[in-house]
């Protein structure tokens, strides 16, 4: 569950993020929110279906959502801004 006090706020992306050309939007974790990373992701999974890590994605994937694990970022992407409502009606 996503503890109160760490509330996830959705970031507009552009070119110069990965993912930037596909996604529109994400939501950055930090390396304590590693819980609320795994809640929302499965949430994402239930609401949208299953999708992939950013890096098997391809532009042409029906798949509206991914996410991405490295050493620098944690950070599910949102294709267009549908799917951030429905984020947010959840989780903020």
């Amino acid at each position: 569950m996503v503890h109160p006090s760490l509330v996830l706020k959705v970031k507009k992306l552009d070119s110069r993020f990965a993912g930037g050309y596909t996604f529109k939007y994400c939501v950055d974790f930090n390396y304590k929110q590693h819980e609320s990373f795994i809640a929302i992701r499965n949430w994402c999974w239930e609401t949208w279906g299953p999708s992939y890590e950013l890096k098997f994605y391809k532009e042409s994937s029906p798949e509206v959502w991914c996410w991405i694990t490295d050493n620098h970022r944690t950070r599910i992407y949102f294709k267009t801004e549908a799917e951030v409502n429905w984020y947010k009606l959840r989780w903020e």
